[in-house]
């Protein structure tokens, strides 16, 4: 297994190739084998809940009907059942005809060996009520539970895998409108629908210790323990007090005590605060004095996993105060430590043999960042008190709807946990699509990221993306001007192949959207533009997102198929230090990056640029289209594969850079916060 990847193959951009033609059936290949890599021929496979045969290795080989989804299903006697999802879109990223499963592993079932599953933070409320003009209303007064389990639908069959299963909640439930809430700018509340339908979803249980479990102060809290009451939800991190809000859950699994703690890690800045005391309810707040205190007090023959609400939003690295709250608690006995309010994914850490989750992004919420729909479900499996092996199930929170993240937004999570789970202890690799997590050594070890190999065509040039985790095509890219010449880069956007619209009957919320001029197929996955006039169509971003970093080189790319002459004009917008969302999106500094014109046929664009140098906290890039020359009939454009690409390394060669050096640069990027 390799802490960062496998060889490194260097494929040529989809963005440079029309996709291939889709057909009536798809070919998938891949291979079952249990956690040490044995191949198990008793395994059965499903997809899409069709019996596919395996063979004596292990191996399967099906062509099953052409759909948007590929659900997997792999099992064996004395194993724990998993699940992998595709999409269309990794069939179009393949490098292969069909699509070539990495090897996908199960887990032996034995004694003492239990299965836990981890989400991250969970809302249905504020948006999924009321949401910006123009988009749908996805949970009503009327038909709440109903259409929350709607919105759950997707991950259920995941949470049921698990013998027990985790959110955490960041809001309070009600059945009515509550007014009265702490002097704060954001304050959450949810139908008590959330419950039962968390219940139905497998949720056995939710972490309260968060900054939001007292946003309707008491009223709102008293009314949230009943509602978990009355459903048989366990719950743990909040109380009338602060003794009551410090004590753990303690549920049986598998025949052994489970200790969850909750906390919250700092009181908050206004009257009343958001932590219990003795004579008021909130959460628990987890100071070192407490944590060290609550871990040690875990009987011995006990699992204890404790939840932590700290850090800082929207940062791809959990700040060292946080760290440090989480290692405590493993110094004082905890098995498992996890970290959540980033509202982003962060990175893992096996320390003194003990699973640390910095951050588990969101699992339900109504975010616009793109940074915050990027999530997951964090698997652990423990032999009694030891922990055995994790797998991380990737996310798409796409239009506040929690799917298997597919295509290139899931090889987008995956590298992202592989550059941020950087330690001498910590081993990761893949099982299928998903990443897993081990502890190094016992066999398992740190490999070097092998050779980058661009290959010594003389002619070669352009934009390429490279296949790495075990052979997963995955977002980084690779610029080639000539033999031995290239950089690295990331893609910004992840989303402008288009291929997640519609997925899961999901509505897209990230591209702005003009009735009868500029839609998003969601068969074609293209964005269609129709030109009718002389008039300029722009579309683009909805909203800014805040992952890049200043100063760097970027390049915008983008492929266009058009029946006619068309002008686009490409442009970034900054949303500077100190200005707000709203009066941004209005009146935020616009430049130029450049411009291109269609003609009939297929055109390509790479525009080069620089990303902000100063007082810029986000950005989002805008689209303009004219129609040009002398025509009658309105010209038709499909806009695909756009990418803002942020170049990561200078040029690079042989005579200038070790081409290993060069991976491992690129294996590292650092994401900038807010």
């Amino acid at each position: 297994m390799k802490r960062i990847a496998s060889c490194l193959n260097v494929f040529l951009a989809m963005f440079l190739l029309a996709p291939p033609a889709l057909s009536s059936a798809a070919t998938i290949r891949g291979s079952v084998s249990d956690e040490r890599g044995l191949p198990i021929a008793s395994a059965s496979v499903t997809i899409n809940g069709g019996a596919i045969s395996v063979g004596s290795s292990g191996s399967f080989s099906a062509t099953v009907s052409d759909q948007d989804i590929y659900t997997i299903r792999i099992a064996a006697p004395g194993h724990y059942a998993f699940l992998q999802t595709f999409s269309r879109a990794d069939l179009q990223l393949s490098n292969s005809a069909g699509l070539d499963v990495p090897a996908m592993a199960l887990v032996a079932r034995k004694k003492g060996r239990r299965l836990l599953v981890f989400g991250g933070d969970t809302m249905m409320g504020r948006r999924f009520l009321e949401p910006r003009s123009g988009e749908p209303v996805l949970v009503r007064a009327d038909s709440a539970e109903a259409d929350m389990r709607a919105i759950l639908q997707h991950m259920k069959p995941y949470l049921q895998l698990a013998d027990f299963a985790s959110v955490n909640l960041e809001t309070q439930l009600s059945a009515t409108a509550m007014t009265e809430s702490l002097p704060k700018s954001v304050a959450f509340f949810t139908d008590t629908a959330i419950a039962p339908a968390l219940r139905w979803a497998g949720v056995d249980y939710v972490a309260l210790g968060n900054n939001h479990t007292f946003d309707y102060l008491d009223v709102g809290l008293q009314r949230t323990l009943a509602a978990l009451q009355a459903t048989g939800m366990a719950y743990s991190g909040a109380g009338a007090n602060d003794r009551l809000a410090r004590q753990p859950h303690v549920a049986e699994v598998g025949g052994s005590p489970l200790y969850l703690h909750s906390y919250v890690g700092w009181p908050g800045n206004f009257e009343p605060n958001q932590v219990a005391s003795a004579t008021k309810g909130g959460a628990a707040l987890g100071t070192a004095d407490s944590i060290a205190a609550d871990m040690r007090s875990v009987p011995g023959n006990a699992l204890s996993i404790m939840q932590y609400h700290s850090g800082l939003e929207y940062v791809s690295k959990a700040p060292l105060a946080e760290e440090t709250q989480l290692k405590l608690a493993v110094d004082n006995g905890a098995d498992l430590a996890i970290g959540h309010h980033s509202h982003v994914i962060q990175g893992y850490e096996v320390y003194k043999g003990r699973l640390l989750a910095y951050s588990l992004g969101n699992f339900v919420f109504d975010q616009y960042l793109p940074s915050t729909q990027a999530g997951m479900l964090l698997f652990v499996w423990y032999d009694d008190d030891r922990f055995y092996r994790a797998e991380v199930v990737p996310m798409h929170v796409n239009g506040y709807v929690p799917t298997p993240a597919t295509g290139t937004i899931r090889y987008d999570i995956l590298q992202r946990l592989a550059r941020l789970s950087d330690s001498d202890t910590t081993c990761v690799g893949s099982s299928g699509g998903h990443l897993t997590v081990m502890a190094c050594g016992g066999g398992v070890d740190r490999l070097a990221p092998q050779h980058l190999d661009v290959g010594s065509d003389e002619t070669a040039t352009g934009i390429y993306r490279l296949s790495s985790l075990n052979a997963l095509p995955v977002p980084e890219i690779a610029s080639v001007t000539g033999p031995g010449s290239y950089r690295l880069g990331i893609d910004l956007l992840r989303r402008g192949d288009f291929e997640y619209s519609g997925l899961f009957a999901t509505t897209d919320r990230t591209w702005t959207e003009h009735t009868g001029v500029s839609v998003i197929g969601t068969d074609s996955k293209k964005m269609q533009i129709r030109l009718a006039d002389d008039a300029t169509v722009t579309t683009g971003m909805k909203v800014f997102t805040r992952v890049f970093s200043r100063s760097n080189p970027a390049t915008v790319v983008a492929s266009f198929k058009s029946d006619g002459c068309a002008r686009f004009r490409f442009s970034l917008q900054r949303r500077p230090d100190g200005v707000g969302f709203a009066d941004a999106l209005a009146t935020g500094p616009v430049s130029v990056i450049g411009e291109i014109e269609t003609g009939a046929g297929i055109t390509q664009a790479e525009l080069d640029f620089q990303l902000p140098r100063t007082f810029t906290r986000s950005i989002r890039l805008l689209v303009e289209a004219t129609r040009c020359g002398e025509t009658a009939t309105p010209v038709i454009v499909e806009m695909d594969d756009l990418a803002i690409i942020e170049w990561q390394t200078p040029w690079l060669g042989s005579g200038s850079a070790n081409p290993e050096a060069a991976e491992t640069q690129a294996s590292h990027v650092q994401f900038q916060g807010p």
